[in-house]
């Protein structure tokens, strides 16, 4: 069973730096969890994520109940949660008659330390699906990093302010091989291809539809998006997994077009693999865009949130 999508994806589209660049911001990230309590942990999470994988994979090939995918999706976000202790403070946040939200965070590297390889997933999928000419072509997102622990808690954290079956999360991702880009879109995902031009048009569009869905089911839409270009720290000279990059500007712009609130969010890892956010102060959108105010304007929210994370970190 061959697929259209395996094919077509650019040496500059899905790579994410030089090998050194991966391997030193891995190890910054793995130092993080330095308890056994945090590693075993880990583990589990990375069990728990690979099953995912597998079962939205088997639902690709055989092409049924692919419509489960995002309720699993959703559920399994809570479960990894539920794997470590998670805290949330939320601030002064208020719900009132909030209508739609643009999550911003951190691109937090934490995915790093549950990377699953290629083989590990090809040998999953081995007892799920007697194919092995199919199972030798389907990928791995770059870095062997599948996505979901790195909004995890960030999931989590929404799911406390609004109630799970309230709202409708949606991400923005880098668009990764097959199976996975499908997996994407079954998740709800609007991905990018950093190869292509004219993509923040195709956002737009993408986000737009997605957002009318939800408000058809009389539920919140809301994306969350991570304006760094990688991840934190990643081509910083101090090597500080916290510490943001530049932002890209796409978030403001499109909350802008929406008029919708902007709400930052932080999180730190403790040493057991232990989750804490924060809510920063929801943010209006700029009235009036400008190449040199969206600038401004993400610049002050950075800033807003890399002094948040250096006050939790101390």
């Amino acid at each position: 069973m061959y697929h259209k999508n395996m094919r077509k994806y650019s040496k500059r589209h899905l790579d994410r730096g030089a090998p050194e660049l991966e391997e030193r911001i891995t190890s910054r990230i793995k130092n993080l969890i330095k308890t056994q309590q945090g590693k075993d942990r880990l583990f589990r999470m990375k069990k728990l994520q690979l099953e995912f994988f597998t079962s939205a994979t088997e639902r690709i090939y055989f092409g049924i109940n692919r419509n489960n995918t995002y309720l699993d999706y959703m559920e399994l976000m809570d479960e990894l949660m539920g794997e470590t202790h998670f805290m949330c403070d939320t601030g002064e946040f208020q719900t009132g008659s909030l209508q739609e939200l643009v999550v911003i965070i951190g691109h937090f590297g934490i995915a790093k330390a549950t990377k699953i390889s290629l083989d590990e997933f090809k040998e999953r999928l081995s007892q799920k699906i007697q194919d092995s000419s199919w199972i030798n072509l389907v990928g791995i997102p770059p870095n062997n990093e599948p996505f979901p622990l790195r909004k995890a808690a960030i999931f989590k954290t929404l799911y406390l302010i609004f109630g799970k079956n309230n709202i409708t999360p949606h991400e923005v991702h880098m668009r990764y091989p097959y199976p996975f880009d499908e997996i994407q879109r079954d998740c709800g995902i609007v991905t990018l291809r950093l190869d292509k031009d004219n993509q923040y048009i195709k956002l737009e569009k993408n986000m737009d539809t997605m957002f009318s869905a939800s408000h058809k089911r009389r539920k919140i839409p809301i994306v969350i998006i991570s304006p760094e270009e990688g991840t934190s720290g990643k081509r910083s000279p101090s090597q500080n997994p916290y510490e943001l990059g530049e932002f890209r500007t796409g978030f403001a712009v499109y909350a802008a077009h929406r008029q919708a609130l902007i709400m930052p969010i932080v999180q730190i890892v403790g040493e057991g693999a232990e989750f804490y956010t924060h809510i920063l102060k929801p943010i209006e959108p700029p009235n009036m865009i400008t190449q040199e105010s969206i600038r401004e304007f993400t610049e002050e929210i950075r800033m807003s949130m890399q002094n948040k994370i250096n006050s939790l970190l101390n």
